[in-house]
């Protein structure tokens, strides 16, 4: 994937020949992946079913195998997580990826009962627990899996609301192609929530994060040092 992205960006710059070189490499290198990897009994690239969703997710996102393999790397795929009462074996790696190889598998059942999921492991488990940013690790407290304390403000997986979001607005949009109740009435997430921001200017005790049908809004106050005096706060709103 990395190489796909160094290809994309140095056609999007004009360097094709670079772009060239990375979608050259690219092309070497999936079928010696797919050789070493491919495990003809589970049906995907794994040798550990705990490694089953993640390295699946992974390799299909990547073009790995031909049509009739990937169909059952799919297949592989759902049964595990179904196996598992729609239950996550991924990590950091993975995760970004799980629910759009399901959907783009024609999986979106699977990847909708994932993303609504509120028993441990799962989002909506983070959620019901008031977490209001990505864990380093589902539990949140050092277990066995993670034995020192993980932070509750994992950066890289910042990228997982991103790909939790998009086959939930397609989904979204599509209810309302066909006039079926909105999606998000049915999420485990309540309407207005509060954030506390702490920023090296001053914390932001009290961000209400408001949602209407057309935008969600963050109402933040501001206070900002300067010439070595704290500026009067004020407050600013920004919509997306």
């Amino acid at each position: 994937m990395a190489l796909q992205s160094m290809a994309e960006i140095g056609a999007a710059v004009g360097d094709l020949a670079s772009a060239a070189r990375y979608n050259e490499t690219y092309a070497q290198l999936v079928p010696l992946y797919h050789r070493r990897f491919w495990n003809a009994s589970l049906g995907t690239w794994a040798s550990d079913p705990l490694e089953l969703q993640t390295l699946t997710a992974l390799s299909l996102a990547a073009g790995v195998g031909s049509a009739s393999e990937r169909v059952s790397a799919v297949e592989s795929l759902d049964r595990d997580v179904q196996s598992r009462g729609d239950h996550l074996t991924v990590g950091a790696a993975g995760v970004k990826w799980l629910l759009r190889t399901l959907s783009e598998g024609g999986r979106h059942d699977t990847a909708l009962r994932l993303a609504m999921q509120t028993s441990y492991p799962s989002w909506g488990w983070w959620i019901a627990r008031n977490a209001t940013t990505c864990w380093e690790s589902w539990s949140g407290v050092a277990d066995p899996s993670h034995t020192s304390h993980p932070t509750h403000n994992r950066e890289p997986d910042t990228a997982v609301l991103s790909r939790i979001a998009s086959p939930l607005a397609r989904l979204e949009r599509a209810l309302r192609l066909i006039g079926a109740p909105a999606l998000h009435r049915h999420l485990p997430v309540r309407w207005p929530r509060r954030l506390v921001l702490r920023v090296p200017r001053g914390n932001c005790p009290d961000v209400p994060w408001l949602r209407d049908r057309r935008r969600q809004a963050v109402h933040i106050e501001d206070r900002r040092a300067i010439h070595g005096r704290r500026d009067r706060p004020h407050c600013s709103r920004h919509h997306r």
